[in-house]
C-alpha cells in the first residue's frame, strides 16, 4: 500500500470513529420546571432590579442567574446571583417549591416584583420551626421557574 493509500485509510478510520464518539452535551431542556410555563424573554438584570425596584413594582419580569441559596424547609425561595449582586425569588403561596439541592444551578424565573411583601409562610407549626424565610425589602414573587 502506498503512503497515500495508508494516509487515506487512517483518515477514513478516524472519520468513522469520530462519528461513533459521544457528542458533547448541548444545552437542552431544563432539568426541573415549576409553576406556570413561560416563554423565555428578555431578562431584567438583577442589578437593575436592585437599583430601580420601585419602577418595576407589580410588573412581571424574567431574571436569570445562579442559585446561591435555597430554602431548606420547603424550597419556597431561592437567592439568585448574577455573579455580582443577588436577590430573593420566593413563592409566596408555596405553589412553586425548588429542589433543596439546586445551589449552583442556573435558573430562569418569571415573577412579579414586590416591595415589602407580606410574610405568607402559612405552614403548620411543626414545619415552620425548621423554616427560615428571608424578609427582604424587595423580591420577585415566583410564577414559574426552570433550573438548568
Amino acid at each position: 500500500m502506498s503512503n497515500t493509500g495508508a494516509v487515506l485509510s487512517v483518515c477514513l478510520a478516524l472519520t468513522v470513529m469520530a462519528g461513533c464518539a459521544p457528542k458533547p452535551k448541548e444545552p437542552g431542556p431544563s432539568s426541573w420546571k415549576g409553576g406556570k410555563e413561560f416563554a423565555p424573554a428578555k431578562c431584567v438584570p438583577i442589578a437593575d432590579l436592585n437599583r430601580d425596584a420601585v419602577k418595576q413594582v407589580d410588573k412581571t419580569v424574567q431574571i436569570t442567574g445562579t442559585v446561591t441559596k435555597v430554602c431548606q424547609g420547603s424550597g419556597c425561595w431561592v437567592e439568585v446571583s448574577d455573579g455580582k449582586v443577588a436577590l430573593i425569588a420566593k413563592s409566596l403561596g408555596h405553589n412553586v417549591l425548588f429542589p433543596k439541592d439546586c445551589v449552583g444551578k442556573k435558573v430562569m424565573i418569571e415573577g412579579v416584583v414586590r416591595l415589602h411583601p407580606a410574610d405568607e409562610c402559612d405552614m403548620d407549626a411543626e414545619t415552620k420551626k425548621d423554616h427560615e424565610c428571608p424578609k427582604p425589602e424587595m423580591l420577585v414573587e415566583v410564577l414559574g421557574a426552570r433550573l438548568y
